[in-house]
C-alpha cells in the first residue's frame, strides 16, 4: 500500500535469495560435471539455482542503498552476494553467467567514474579468481559459450569432453531455439 510495504517485499526477496545461495553453498553437492545444486526440488537444477541467486542480487543491493539499513544488516548483505555470487558460478550456468554480466553492465552505466573503476577493478579480481578456483571441468563449460565444441580440446580426460559436448549441443540447440523465437517474432 505504500513504499515502505514496496521495500519490505523487495528486501524479503533478497534475503529469502541469499539464504538459498547459503542452504545451496553449504549443503548442496557438485553434481554432473562440477556443478553445485542440492540434492532434489527446485534447487536441484543448477540453472534453477542460478536464477534464484541472480534474481536477489539487486534487491540485496538495495538493502546497501537504503541509508536506514543498519551497519549490521549491510555487512549480512554484502556476505550473502558474495555467497551468491560464487555459488552463481559454482552452478555452471551460462545463462547465470550472461545475466550476472548484464546485470553488472547495466550497473557499470549507472555508477559514478569512481564507482566504474571499483567495478573494473573488483571485474578483474573476480575473473582472476574464478579461473584460478573454479574446476576446470566448469571453466570448459563456460568457454563453450566462445569457442562452442572446439573448447572440448583442452579437455584434460574424456569426462570432460564428454561433459563439453553436452554443454556444446545445449548451446547449439538453445541458439536454435533462439533464432526461430526471433523469426516468427518478426514473422508476426
Amino acid at each position: 500500500f505504500n513504499f515502505r510495504q514496496c521495500c519490505t517485499a523487495l528486501y524479503s526477496i533478497g534475503w529469502g535469495s541469499g539464504i538459498a545461495g547459503l542452504l545451496v553453498s553449504f549443503r548442496g553437492q557438485t553434481a554432473y560435471a562440477d556443478r553445485l545444486t542440492l540434492s532434489g526440488g527446485t534447487l536441484g537444477n543448477a540453472n534453477e539455482v542460478a536464477f534464484d541467486l541472480l534474481l536477489g542480487l539487486p534487491f540485496l543491493w538495495l538493502v546497501l542503498q537504503d541509508s536506514r539499513s543498519g551497519k549490521v544488516k549491510k555487512f549480512f548483505a554484502i556476505c550473502l552476494m558474495v555467497n551468491g555470487i560464487v555459488a552463481l558460478l559454482r552452478t555452471g550456468s551460462r545463462g547465470g553467467l550472461i545475466g550476472f554480466a548484464t546485470l553488472n553492465l547495466l550497473l557499470f552505466i549507472r555508477s559514478s567514474i569512481g564507482g566504474k573503476i571499483a567495478m573494473t577493478v573488483m571485474g578483474i579480481g573476480l575473473l582472476a579468481g574464478a579461473v584460478i578456483v573454479l574446476p576446470h571441468s566448469l571453466q570448459l563449460r563456460y568457454a563453450t559459450l566462445i569457442m562452442g565444441a572446439g573448447a572440448a580440446e583442452d579437455a584434460k580426460n574424456t569426462t570432460e569432453a564428454s561433459g563439453v559436448d553436452s554443454a556444446a549441443e545445449s548451446y547449439a540447440a538453445r541458439r536454435a531455439l533462439l533464432i526461430n523465437s526471433l523469426k516468427l517474432t518478426v514473422n508476426h
